[in-house]
């Protein structure tokens, strides 16, 4: 098997883990109430986490196996592609929720016609200011 076969396999795995956790697991943290990048991030830091731990467990208690290891490697990478899909997708949403009664003071940020990141900035400023709801 060359290289680049071996990695086209592992990315096609990682599709696959990708295509599985969104079918079981739909709502990422960017669609709900608690939507931020510190929720979507501990996700991927969770997954992370169980690639250490299988490793620990293989080489410090020798429990497990390398397949153990790679799978969590598997699942991790696909969390991080999820996190990458995901990213504006947080900020879009985060604002949705603003537009729809989060902030009685919206209208004037909608009317203004104004991009995602440029309403943010102004809902940030107006509630540094004291003017948010």
């Amino acid at each position: 098997m060359t290289h680049s076969d071996e990695v086209h396999l592992i990315i096609q795995d990682i599709l696959a883990e990708l295509a599985r956790a969104e079918h079981f697991h739909p709502v990422w943290p960017a669609f709900s109430h608690r939507g931020d990048h510190v929720w979507a991030a501990s996700i991927l830091a969770e997954e992370a986490g169980e690639v250490l731990k299988a490793a620990l467990n293989y080489q410090a208690h020798g429990k497990g196996n390398t397949e153990r290891i790679r799978e969590e490697l598997v699942q991790t990478a696909a969390m991080a592609i999820r996190n990458l899909k995901n990213l504006d997708r947080v900020e879009r949403t985060r604002i949705e929720e603003i537009e729809h009664g989060d902030i009685a003071n919206w209208h004037y940020l909608k009317m203004e016609r104004i991009s995602y990141p440029q309403k943010a900035e102004r809902l940030i400023e107006d509630y540094a200011d004291g003017a948010g709801v």
